[in-house]
């Protein structure tokens, strides 16, 4: 009975350990040479963009601030401020202008329409900037809570992509260096005591970290950031960690609207000699 008994033991420490294991493993990228690819991004000078400037008096917001950094705590500050989180209320139409009209009329949105909003705010004021979306490695099994968007936005002053959170009202950092949303999941598993946040809020609702964390397993966005009509079309790009398939559905029932799924962390993350402004 003692032998029967331990043998169960063992067999349920085991298993124990593997779910550890599996749950802190570090996912791997390719990061080899990215395929030769243009991302396009509308100007400042786009006319919807213009629109979104003029009309939210954009460039008074923006008076104040000395460089790069400041515009963008600027920017998310005041997108953060637009509305009250509410997660399940979703706008129509979806872009940056309208969700404004419809916020300043009293509704509220979700994390989608903060990434949306605050990826038009960046544009309209010169910067790269794009929606990213965020999932766990469960996306397609898990009913609720497998997905979060943020932004991210090129910061040529670091030469580097940086995530930003409207929702939260903050910057992710490593080593006090700003990151992009695949930096911020590898220093979770690899230092994450040197992660921390800039927040233009007093005090963060949740310990971010944790929270975090279990979203930065898939990215998805956008390969071109067009505002207005335009003959360039716009494709989906999903990066995931090797030996990992591509997710097709999202939430067991949505189904994932992916045009090009990869493993190399410069595809989705292009220099910005790759980028050119429309």
């Amino acid at each position: 009975m003692k032998i029967l008994q331990a043998k169960i033991f063992l067999s349920m420490w085991f298993s124990d350990i593997k779910l550890w294991l599996k749950a802190n493993r570090h996912p791997s990228f390719d990061n080899s040479p990215p395929e030769a690819s243009t991302h396009y991004f509308s100007a400042a000078s786009n006319l919807y963009l213009t629109k979104l400037r003029e009309q939210f008096s954009l460039d008074e917001l923006m008076k104040d601030a000395i460089n790069d950094m400041d515009k963008i705590l600027l920017a998310t500050d005041w997108v953060g401020g637009l509305w009250p989180h509410d997660g399940f209320n979703q706008c129509s139409p979806s872009d940056p202008i309208s969700i404004i009209e419809q916020a300043q009329a009293g509704k509220q949105f979700r994390c989608v329409e903060y990434a949306i909003v605050l990826a038009g705010v960046l544009a309209s004021i010169g910067f790269p900037a794009r929606a990213i979306g965020l999932m766990t490695q469960d996306v397609e099994t898990r009913r609720y809570g497998a997905g979060h968007l943020a932004t991210e936005d090129y910061l040529p002053s670091l030469g580097k992509w940086v995530m930003i959170d409207g929702q939260f009202r903050l910057i992710p950092t490593v080593n006090n260096i700003p990151v992009s949303a695949l930096e911020l999941s590898q220093a979770l598993y690899e230092q994450p005591k040197n992660v921390n946040t800039i927040h233009t809020v007093k005090s963060l609702r949740v310990d971010y970290k944790k929270w975090i964390k279990p979203y930065l397993f898939y990215f998805t966005t956008n390969n071109h950031q067009i505002y207005g009509d335009s003959e360039i079309k716009c494709r989906e790009i999903c990066l995931g960690p090797e030996g990992m398939p591509e997710p097709k559905k999202f939430q067991v029932d949505s189904p994932q609207n992916i045009d090009n799924y990869t493993h190399k962390i410069k595809d989705f993350y292009p220099d910005f000699k790759q980028i050119v402004f429309v």
